[in-house]
């Protein structure tokens, strides 16, 4: 199963890139841990799929800036994939003015609702020489100490 060796495999908990090969080398997790400000200009990837664990914009404003938005569509392969737990409508708007089409979905757990979104903009993303396929950003803490938001999420 999937989630058991993602969990299996999560790294040591410091700050950088950590690249994850899962499912006999199918799937490449690349899991930045620190500030997205930081790590996204860092990042030269080719992106399937997004998941925004920054907390909500009144919590982290810093993270839900333009300059992140615009980053998520440099990396971003046609058709990518982005998921968050917040809808909060700055976090909507700013997909959506990089070319993302937003959904509000109904949530996992104890949050009501999550965001869903898929780049249909304008692809500028340039191949790396590895390939990268997802990439985590803002993680907050309690995804740091411990990812049982994986586990759920990935449960059938």
């Amino acid at each position: 199963m999937l989630s058991k060796e993602l969990l299996a495999s999560w790294p040591v908990l410091t700050p950088g890139f950590h690249r994850l090969s899962l499912d006999g080398g199918r799937v490449q997790l690349t899991l930045m841990l620190g500030d997205a400000a930081d790590c996204l200009p860092q990042l030269q990837a080719r992106v399937d799929a997004f998941y925004l664990d920054g907390f909500a914009p009144d919590c982290n404003a810093d993270l839900w800036q333009p300059g992140l938005f615009d980053a998520l569509a440099r990396l971003a392969r046609p058709g990518a994939l982005a998921a968050t737990y917040t809808v909060a409508a700055p976090v909507r708007q700013g997909l959506t003015q990089a070319g993302f089409a937003c959904e509000k979905r109904a949530g996992y757990g104890r949050k009501r609702h999550c965001l869903s979104a898929r780049f249909a903009g304008p692809s500028v993303a340039t191949d790396s020489v590895m390939p990268q396929h997802v990439a985590v950003i803002g993680a907050g803490w309690r995804a740091l100490r411990r990812p049982t938001h994986w586990r759920s999420a990935a449960s059938p």
